[in-house]
């Protein structure tokens, strides 16, 4: 946006701080500039008002912006905001949504399904697509295969020969995050980084910058005690990011819009791997949450195979199934809404499912894992696999 022209009241890193306990040492700041922006936007007087994520900030803005209209007895701008409020990741988020229509007239929506509930729960909404799919189209104009409309393959070698990385180097790309707490959490990668060159002395990281000054200050400050060498890449390079995935034999990302862009990337390959070496064509996932997994493992599977497939909420499931169904692989799922334990019960009375999965992965009830497995063992054919998500959840080893 600054390169269109937009001139900011201040850098936007002022504002980007994650949760109650980082907000506290920055609450004068933020009530310093949320006043500020209030004053700007009302000698302003705009007819519309577009707010962009930072929902901490956004909200309260619009929400006292409107409060002095009103109170001025004077007609309120128009006010939409871009990027819904994750409530698809909480318990009972949709609340998140109740009284949102009261300062926020519509919503411009980056996942399928959420403007359908959000419209649910009477904010008005617009689905607009993720940003991140813009690279892919952009990086992809010329090729009119669909089957790589949206994914991005980037140039390995090029990066490999303008960055001097020697052939026989295991290179790792790592994105810490955007945020300053995030990336502070995050980048305590020495130890790692010490363990792994003893295992691979050619050990070459590459740290992808988010465009954020302050984050850029933490990582500059952080690598120079790293034991390997360090290419860091800008951020907003968009080709040089997706060459540099490419030139890594592995990433680690800190979730978020990081981990759709290994996805475009094709990085999350490990599940696609395991289902083709062994060439599964039964297999079962327990926790699909919003189908990231479920789809890189159908369309793994081989054209007859089949995902039996359960989570305790059908919505997360339908949050994802667009994206499926336009893959093409629907018709391997077969979901079925409910707790893990109870249907595993189910398949096991019927003597014909022991022993009748090549592959199961299990992402769900970390606190039942031990449960899970004993079910689960029945299930699957031996010499086949069985895969856990998250066994060291918050350092306890399940």
């Amino acid at each position: 946006m600054s390169n269109e022209g937009l001139k900011s009241l201040f850098p936007i890193e002022d504002i980007s701080v994650m949760g109650i306990l980082e907000l506290l040492p920055h609450l004068y700041k933020f009530r310093v500039k949320l006043k500020e922006t209030i004053e700007a936007a009302s000698l302003f007087d705009p007819h519309v008002v577009l707010t962009v994520d930072s929902k901490g900030f956004s909200f309260r803005f619009l929400k006292q912006l409107r409060a002095r209209y009103d109170q001025q007895n004077l007609h309120s701008p128009v006010h939409f905001h871009y990027v819904a409020p994750s409530f698809w990741a909480w318990k009972g988020g949709e609340a998140r949504l109740r009284g949102l229509a009261e300062f926020v007239d519509h919503l411009f929506c980056i996942l399928p399904n959420e403007d359908k509930i959000c419209r649910l729960n009477g904010v008005s909404a617009t689905f607009v697509g993720h940003p991140i799919l813009e690279d892919a189209l952009e990086l992809n104009l010329g090729n009119n295969s669909l089957v790589h409309k949206w994914k991005v393959e980037g140039n390995g070698e090029e990066f490999q020969s303008k960055y001097a990385v020697p052939s026989g180097a295991t290179v790792i790309s790592l994105l810490p995050g955007s945020r300053v707490q995030e990336v502070t959490r995050m980048l305590p990668f020495t130890k790692t980084v010490e363990l792994l060159k003893e295992t691979f002395p050619e050990l070459i990281t590459i740290v992808h910058l988010a465009p954020n000054q302050h984050v850029e200050n933490i990582i500059a400050s952080a690598i120079h005690k790293w034991p390997v060498p360090v290419i860091l890449i800008p951020g907003g390079s968009a080709l040089l990011k997706y060459d540099g995935f490419s030139a890594s034999t592995v990433a680690l990302c800190t979730s978020g819009t990081a981990a759709v862009e290994l996805q475009l990337a094709h990085e999350g390959q490990l599940l696609i791997m395991l289902v083709k070496l062994i060439g599964a064509r039964n297999t079962m996932e327990i926790g699909v949450y919003t189908g990231y997994s479920l789809l890189a493992t159908a369309l793994a599977l081989l054209h007859d195979g089949k995902i039996l497939a359960m989570d305790v909420n059908r919505e997360d499931y339908e949050l994802g199934l667009p994206i499926i169904e336009r893959a093409g692989v629907a018709h391997k799922i077969d979901f079925r809404e409910g707790p893990a334990l109870p249907l595993l019960d189910q398949l096991i009375q019927d003597g014909n499912n022991k022993g009748a999965y090549d592959f199961v992965f299990v992402n769900a009830d970390k606190e039942n894992y031990l449960n899970s497995h004993k079910r689960v063992i029945e299930l699957v054919r031996i010499g086949r696999l069985i895969g856990y998500d998250n066994t060291l959840w918050y350092g306890y080893d399940h």
